[in-house]
């Protein structure tokens, strides 16, 4: 039980008159009553009363057996946490906020369980990894609601969720399709090079060929980035979602080794705008110091797929292009690694299920690709 305690509530803009004052004795019983039954909500009153009191203070956090819902648990927790993510951070929890809005926001939050998430889950055709990354967002407004002064959530249901079992068949269709890797061959790039046109996504596709550059990086990158006599370039930012950010991980704040297709490739592109400062791979003719969009890139690469005559692939399969290729001619896992800003080559190991035994020297000889059919 709470001790008794006194409040003092002030009305915004309410000036003091006969009608205003019985107004306020049916709120404040109003109020009262809520109180007593456990169901007083501060979100209720925000329009009502000045928000610096101690009442306000007191209950602002505090989660209704009765009353909220999980979309209601999720608003307060993004409220009171959402000034320590980082602008891109932000963007994925509020795209997750909106996907368990979804799934469970007409749930009451102090009857959501366990079992009631795998059983909505239980026909999802996300892997597991993703199945998690989604319900991020539920799993830390419980967690935050369960230290919370006055809340009546006490059990976190997220923290016990296993991905429901499923026919074997669907789970190896889901996993088939999230780690599908379609890397472009020599012959297909040297087809994008030679029939393709002399286009920015021509030249933007084979310098993230030739480097390994995930597409956000590719982006923003200017020439102030690109030494080309050491044949380097520096990847300090990113754009996510439309908005220029820091790179995705520390890791990911590199120079990265320019080999000569990928130095060619920024040659003809200066020479085809006639440029040697500001963004690399620039928009429209009308905004010509903006990047262009990571949309536009897709679909211009697109077209350059159909007019090379070569099968269309995800931009993304570029990176992965630049790392199969680099491990087949059996380059030194940690060069690549760190070209393409992991951490360290366990990411290399998962995804293209490398054998990283060395050479009788220890070591892999780190050997530039010259051509297109290196």
């Amino acid at each position: 039980m709470r001790n008794r305690r006194a409040y003092v509530l002030k009305f915004k803009d309410l000036p003091k008159s006969e009608d205003n004052i019985q107004y306020a004795g049916f709120i404040r019983g109003q109020i009262m009553r809520k109180l007593k039954a456990g169901e007083f909500r501060v979100k209720d009153y925000m329009d009502t009363f000045e928000p610096d009191n101690a009442l306000f203070r007191e209950y602002g956090t505090a989660v209704s057996k009765t009353k909220d819902t999980v979309s209601d648990l999720l608003d307060m927790w993004w409220k009171a946490k959402k000034d320590i993510f980082k602008n891109s951070t932000a963007l994925t929890y509020k795209r997750n906020i909106r996907r368990c809005k979804e799934f469970f926001g007409d749930k009451l939050a102090s009857e959501l369980t366990t079992n009631m998430i795998e059983k909505k889950l239980e026909n999802s055709q996300h892997n597991k990894t993703t199945l998690r990354v989604y319900l991020t967002p539920l799993k830390n407004a419980y967690k935050w609601a369960i230290k919370s002064d006055g809340s009546d959530i006490s059990n976190n249901p997220v923290v016990g969720f296993e991905v429901p079992l499923r026919p074997r068949k669907v789970e190896k269709e889901i996993a088939k399709r999230s780690k599908e890797i379609k890397v472009f061959s020599g012959a297909e790039l040297k087809a994008i090079r030679e029939n393709s046109g002399d286009t920015i996504w021509v030249n933007a596709a084979l310098f993230q060929a030739f480097t390994g550059i995930r597409t956000g990086e590719l982006m923003p990158l200017t020439w102030g980035d690109v030494d080309l006599d050491k044949g380097v370039a520096s990847i300090n930012k990113r754009v996510y979602s439309g908005e220029e950010d820091d790179p995705k991980t520390v890791s990911s704040t590199r120079l990265v080794d320019l080999d000569p297709p990928a130095i060619e490739a920024l040659m003809r592109e200066k020479e085809r705008t006639g440029r040697d400062s500001g963004v690399v791979f620039v928009g429209s003719r009308k905004k010509r110091k903006t990047p262009c969009r990571q949309s536009a890139y897709s679909k211009g690469f697109k077209k350059v797929c159909q007019k090379a005559g070569v099968e269309y692939r995800d931009t993304y399969q570029l990176r992965h292009t630049f790392a199969s290729r680099q491990i087949a001619k059996r380059e030194d896992v940690v060069w690549i690694a760190q070209q393409m800003g992991h951490a360290n080559t366990k990411m290399l190991i998962e995804t293209y299920g490398i054998d990283i035994m060395r050479g009788d020297d220890g070591k892999y000889v780190r050997k530039s690709v010259q051509t297109l059919d290196d």
